[in-house]
């Protein structure tokens, strides 16, 4: 039972860092936009090609 007066605060004091740090990361905008990447990762193969496209025709062109 004497350990758990020691567990406690230990206990407690991990989880307002944990608190502080979510706060934080909230107060940043961390968790602002959640769909975005989701979505982005659909898209990426075709945004890659349309960059090499280009990029192909800039060289071609010079």
């Amino acid at each position: 039972m004497e350990v758990i007066i020691l567990i406690v605060p230990f206990a407690l004091v991990i989880a307002g860092f944990f608190l502080l740090s979510f706060i934080y990361a909230v107060k940043k905008g961390q968790y602002d936009d959640l769909e975005t990447p989701a979505h982005k990762i659909l898209f990426e193969d075709k945004l890659k090609i349309k960059k090499r496209r280009k990029e192909e025709n800039e060289r071609s062109q010079t």
